[in-house]
């Protein structure tokens, strides 16, 4: 995969330079280029899910394949990558589970803070 001119391999064990057959893994990645963000498409709803992903055609001659969503927040594209070797626990494919869905945007963030309001502190200050 090029990104803005770089060459990204996709995650590998540096030893055998191939995937762990027990690993799981996730990339996320701003899509650079073309036209400034665009604040009137509409954000991808959060909390994003793995069941969600879709098989990639990025790395296709590698193993596992990559499985991919394309997620827009604060204007900008981003690609979310996530690969789980043949080998992977029923406990590491839950985890790389988790993982996705705890993803969150600044926006999603300032929206919650707007909802809630400001955050009140319980201590005073003395003179």
């Amino acid at each position: 995969m090029n990104s803005g001119g770089f060459r990204v391999d996709p995650p590998f064990d540096r030893t055998s330079g191939r995937y762990p057959a027990d690993g799981t893994a996730l990339r996320i990645v701003r899509e650079d280029g073309g036209p400034p963000p665009n604040l009137e498409t509409p954000e991808t709803g959060l909390p994003i899910r793995l069941a969600d992903f879709t098989p990639s055609d990025f790395y296709p001659a590698r193993a596992p394949s990559a499985r991919e969503l394309t997620v827009t927040a604060d204007g900008n594209s981003y690609l979310a990558l996530a690969w789980a070797g043949q080998d992977a626990s029923a406990a590491s494919r839950r985890l790389l589970d988790q993982v996705v869905a705890s993803t969150a945007s600044r926006s999603a963030t300032s929206s919650a803070t707007r909802r809630r309001g400001p955050a009140r502190s319980r201590c005073r200050s003395t003179p």
